[in-house]
């Protein structure tokens, strides 16, 4: 088996040099992050690339075993996770919130009474309840 900097360096050769992160970095910047031997960055950052990009069961694997010899156990799940969904297929949606000017709402929430029931009178009982 391969050692865990030499699983990225494979896992990186996956990748078209167009690929990026959704926060910008590229490919060549973890080319940049292995020279200076910054293995947690090209990690990281190889995931962000996987996790927008669309890349394979065995880039994940290479990356899952990469942070098992790391020892970067919430790293290696993650990847383990999207080796999982990458073979046996699924649906990402990416959910944002829309500003009050394109959604429908013009008004706040409805205040509650303090009871965490909202719209309720603080005096008026359930239906059902004993008062």
């Amino acid at each position: 088996m391969d050692d865990a900097f030499t699983l990225l360096r494979q896992a990186l050769d996956l990748l078209p040099e167009d690929a990026a992160a959704e926060n910008g970095q590229t490919v060549g910047d973890v080319r940049g992050n292995i020279v200076r031997q910054e293995w947690e960055m090209v990690l990281g950052v190889l995931i962000e690339i996987g996790d927008v990009h669309p890349v394979s069961v065995e880039f994940w694997e290479l990356l899952a075993e990469a942070a098992r010899q790391m020892m970067l156990d919430r790293s290696r799940r993650w990847c383990e996770w999207r080796r999982w969904e990458v073979r046996h297929g699924t649906v990402r949606a990416t959910l944002s919130l829309v500003g009050a000017e394109e959604g429908r709402r013009r008004t706040a929430l409805p205040q509650t009474d303090g009871s965490g029931r909202c719209g309720t009178s603080a005096t008026a009982p359930l239906a059902g309840s004993e008062h």
